[in-house]
């Protein structure tokens, strides 16, 4: 039976140790999101707006008139965008 024991607490079962393990990860799980969210990192995808080093290099070479607009959005669709 479920009663009091050395501690004046009353009995338990390995329920309440999976429970307490279950409620840990999620508050884990739930800091570790914040702190992504705040500090703007993004998991694999860029945020939108934003352009790789090497799109901004195609992107001045294409200002300065180093290469032309069909040599542009070739590399371009190469990049991936």
């Amino acid at each position: 039976m479920g009663g009091w024991n050395h501690d004046g607490m009353r009995g338990g079962s390995t329920g309440n140790v999976w429970l307490a393990v279950l409620l840990a990860i999620v508050l884990l799980l739930q800091v570790a999101t914040l702190v992504l969210v705040l500090t703007g990192v993004t998991v694999g995808r860029r945020a939108a707006g934003e352009d790789s080093a090497a799109q901004r290099v195609l992107d001045e070479r294409l200002a300065r008139g180093e290469i032309t607009a069909d040599d542009y959005r070739a590399a371009r669709s190469l990049l991936g965008s």
